[in-house]
């Protein structure tokens, strides 16, 4: 009996059938998905959706602080959301300007220089 639990820990499903059997994702998690795969939050609609986020915070923090004006938390947390909201915009505008020209890394911009810069002007 051992050796069959041990033989069907290491048997794994084919790719085939684990594919069959995931279910159908739903709205929500193929947003999520969307939102954590890598360079698909930089779009114009990810930079509305994050003004309308932070308008929203925006306006809790504006209502804490006409229930309490005296205390000085909110008006640290207004700042840094404006601060916050300037730079996402300022990078956003960076990102999506149409003439924005982004390098790409090449394999010989990656790899370290093992000699030292004064060797390498030398050379030249």
């Amino acid at each position: 009996m051992a050796e069959k639990r041990n033989a069907s820990v290491g048997s794994a499903a084919p790719a085939s059938e684990t594919s069959a059997e995931e279910p159908e994702l739903s709205t929500a998690q193929r947003f999520m998905k969307y939102l954590l795969t890598p360079g698909s939050s930089l779009t114009p609609f990810m930079q509305t959706l994050m003004n309308i986020i932070f308008a929203i915070v925006f306006g809790v923090l504006a209502s804490m602080l006409f229930i309490e004006p005296d205390n000085i938390h909110y008006y640290v947390m207004l700042a840094l959301l404006l601060g916050l909201t300037m730079s996402t915009n300022w990078f956003f505008a960076l990102v999506l300007a149409p003439d924005a020209e982004f390098t790409e890394l090449t394999a010989e911009s990656r790899e370290p220089s093992l000699a030292r810069p004064e060797e390498s002007k030398k050379d030249k």
